[in-house]
Parts: C-alpha cells; sequence; structure tokens
C-alpha cells in the first residue's frame, strides 16, 4: 500500500506514524475522524535534511502570437500570493521564500504548512538529475512515451521498451 491507502488502518490504529508526501495532509484533513489529532513531522535528519526537487519550468514560446500576454500571466502566476494560494489548493509547497511565508500566514502554519513550508529551505537537486544525458532522455524519451502511455496508445511493456531505448541513446 501507498499514499491514501494507509489512512484507515492510521484512523483505526493500526499504525502508529505513516510515510508521505506533503499533500498526503489533503486526506489526512478530508478523511480523518471527527476529533482525530495528528501532526506533521519535519524531514528525517540523517547525515543531511537534504531532498530531491523536481524544479519546473515555465517558457513562453518564441514562436508564440502572444508573448506579452504570456510575459504578464507568469508575472502573475509567479507572485508570491498567487503561488502560495496555488500551493494550498493543490497541498504542495512552494520553494519561493516569500511564498512560503505567504502560505504560512494564510493557514496559520495549520494542518502542517508550517512544517512542510520549513521543509522547502532543504530541497536540493536530486543526484538522478545531474546524470550526463538526463534532462535530454527525460525530453525526448521519457515524457512523450509516458504520454504515449497515459493516453492508452502503448503498452507497459513497450513503454520499459522505449524508456530503455532511449536511455541507451543518451545516458551515459
Amino acid at each position: 500500500m501507498s499514499g491514501a491507502d494507509t489512512l484507515p488502518g492510521f484512523f483505526g490504529g493500526k499504525y502508529a506514524m505513516l510515510p508521505g508526501s506533503v499533500s498526503l495532509r489533503q486526506q489526512m484533513v478530508e478523511q480523518a475522524p471527527a476529533g482525530f489529532q495528528w501532526v506533521t513531522l519535519p524531514p528525517v535528519k540523517g547525515l543531511s535534511t537534504k531532498q530531491a526537487a523536481n524544479p519546473q519550468t515555465l517558457s513562453i514560446s518564441a514562436d508564440s502570437k502572444h508573448q506579452k500576454e504570456a510575459a504578464q500571466f507568469l508575472e502573475f502566476f509567479l507572485n508570491p500570493a498567487n503561488m502560495a494560494a496555488l500551493a494550498k489548493g493543490d497541498w504542495l509547497v512552494p520553494t519561493g521564500k516569500q511564498a512560503n511565508q505567504e502560505l504560512v500566514k494564510a493557514t496559520g502554519g495549520k494542518q502542517g504548512w508550517d512544517v512542510a513550508a520549513d521543509s522547502a529551505a532543504d530541497l536540493t537537486v536530486a543526484p538522478f538529475q545531474m546524470a550526463n544525458g538526463y534532462p535530454e532522455w527525460k525530453t525526448k524519451y521519457a515524457t512523450p512515451a509516458l504520454q504515449q502511455y497515459f493516453a492508452n496508445k502503448i503498452t507497459l511493456d513497450q513503454l520499459g521498451t522505449q524508456l530503455v531505448d532511449g536511455g541507451k541513446q543518451v545516458l551515459r
């Protein structure tokens, strides 16, 4: 089991603790029995509290007929208050310090938002992202293959073949 699959056992006292992403808090809030008490713990420190991040990029096509409007949208979208509102709606953590401060202020830190926001300080590039050829593999092979798979255009076996064959082309 993973993610929200474990919640019934947690609510029933079968498990004392659950590992999960910060977004699991949404199901906790929505599904917990009335009066159920829970807290979000910070990431385990070990040798470091550093944890992998998967940053996203936003781009405007050079061929777009609406570059100015797209730039205005990005400016609006990347405003810390708007990033905080979006993150709250998705139960995720923005990586910007100002957006995190806005998020904690807006939520009062309740429902684990304070701990989740604090964890953003330790986000780092995951080692696999620095593998030679990874960005090219992800762009040219993984993303298109996964899109085909989720659109039911290829089988799981075909997905595996495309990912491996693509990796052989660019990963070193």
